[in-house]
């Protein structure tokens, strides 16, 4: 698979003790449309801030010991913050908002707004509103430009959870693991992931639009030509990132709706065709790899999307009719 630039793994550390240059660098790493001011006991003042950023979005942690204001909204961004120390407040016309160690809450995205900090240790999760827009469009009956968000605070513990190991994972196994944290495969389900974990957590008109009771009906069954043209399209692209979006743009209709007639009729989905494709795709890479020449099973399976290596080898093993895939990249 050819390099993709796009999929480049930024990483950027900056720590500074001048006050200045730190309501600086909220500015714009946040892009933060107004003020910041910094304020209080500046002798021992500390600032620093650690971004990971891939397309789509970027995963940062922020530490600030003293006192900040500014207000906003945010220009093009999307952010959680995680709040691991110190406190956090947001004041909108509607809402105020009071956070602690341990909450997350969702940046007002639709209105201005003022927040102040206090000795923080925060983990923002930034993402692209328009890529989240369109991935809510593809799974949810709506447009992109009705995506809004209702609600700045999880709707549970539970989702609050959920979220936060997702954030880990995306940053833990596929971010912070350098053999697959530039794999365009991976790096689009991140991305994927995320933008479903938001739009399950935080209230939401995409989460209204397929609970609500004025939720659409459903449309008719997908013709069996489109199901062809689908499936055929997911196995001669499967090497690229494909996501419901994809779909929905060979279909001509939402993704939910090819899923459904895929279940009814094949009793699959277009994520499980998806999956063996690659899985075939894995295959072939290992029947034709060399182990002389450095070509490992962990190495093949992460190229195809697969990042656990056991969890690979056991899917592989059940698939193949019994073969490892060490015994097939030895054969």
């Amino acid at each position: 698979m050819a390099h993709d630039p796009r999929y480049d793994l930024h990483e950027d550390r900056f720590v500074t003790g001048d006050p200045q240059q730190a309501e600086e660098q909220v500015r714009t790493s946040y892009k933060v449309s107004g003020g910041v001011r910094m304020s209080g006991d500046t002798d021992d003042f500390r600032f620093s801030q650690h971004v990971l950023a891939s397309r789509g979005f970027a995963i940062t942690r922020f530490q600030c010991t003293i006192a900040v204001g500014y207000h906003g909204p945010l220009d093009d961004l999307l952010c959680v913050e995680q709040v691991h120390a110190g406190r956090l407040s947001f004041d909108t016309a509607h809402t105020e908002l009071r956070t602690g160690a341990g909450d997350i809450c969702l940046v007002p995205p639709h209105e201005p707004w003022r927040a102040t900090t206090d000795g923080v240790d925060l983990a923002p999760l930034i993402l692209d509103p328009a890529a989240v827009a369109d991935h809510a469009a593809a799974t949810c009956p709506i447009e992109p430009e009705q995506l809004r968000f209702t609600g700045l605070e999880p709707i549970s513990p539970a989702h609050a959870g959920r979220w936060n190991a997702t954030v880990a994972h995306v940053r833990d196994d596929i971010l912070g693991n350098p053999t697959v944290a530039e794999n365009p495969i991976l790096v689009e389900g991140a991305f994927r992931q995320l933008a479903a974990s938001l739009l399950s957590t935080f209230p939401n008109t995409a989460l209204d639009a397929l609970s609500g009771p004025t939720s659409p009906a459903r449309p008719g069954t997908v013709t069996e030509a489109t199901l062809r043209e689908v499936v055929d399209y997911l196995h001669s692209q499967a090497a690229q990132p494909l996501g419901p979006a994809d779909v929905a743009a060979v279909a001509g209709v939402p993704a939910r709706d090819v899923d459904d007639t895929l279940r009814r009729h094949r009793n699959t989905s277009w994520a499980l065709e998806l999956w063996r494709a690659r899985m075939q795709g894995a295959h072939r890479d290992l029947h034709d790899g060399d182990p002389e020449a450095g070509d490992t099973v962990a190495a093949i399976a992460a190229r195809w999307g697969f990042t656990d290596p056991a969890t690979f080898a056991v899917a592989y093993t059940l698939a193949s009719g019994g073969e490892s895939p060490e015994h097939t990249l030895r054969r």
